[in-house]
């Protein structure tokens, strides 16, 4: 069964490297203009590749990664998560599913 990579903590989230060689910034940016409760924190979270390294391979271990980090961020935070399906690149429809 495979796991997920490898991460390297960064100032907001993490960066983790696939076997491919493409690299990738997880970031979870404090986002307060939706909720002015100080009790209850709202994030936005980032999928950002660092390197444009192509063609795009399929890899199962970027999902495992990016549902190990949700698990971590809310293991220890009662907060809320606002995920930007950006539409600049066309790959809005991807990022959804």
């Amino acid at each position: 069964m495979q796991s997920h990579y490898e991460l390297v903590e960064s100032d907001n989230g993490y960066t983790f490297e696939t076997e491919h060689g493409k690299i990738y910034c997880l970031s979870f940016l404090f986002y307060p203009l939706i909720n002015n409760n100080p009790d209850y924190q709202v994030y936005t979270f980032n999928i950002e590749p660092l390197n444009s390294l192509n063609p795009y391979k399929k890899d199962i271990r970027i999902e495992l990664t990016i549902k190990y980090v949700f698990q971590r961020f809310f293991e220890n935070k009662v907060n809320a998560l606002v995920v930007i399906y950006d539409s600049c690149d066309g790959r809005h429809q991807a990022r959804n599913r």
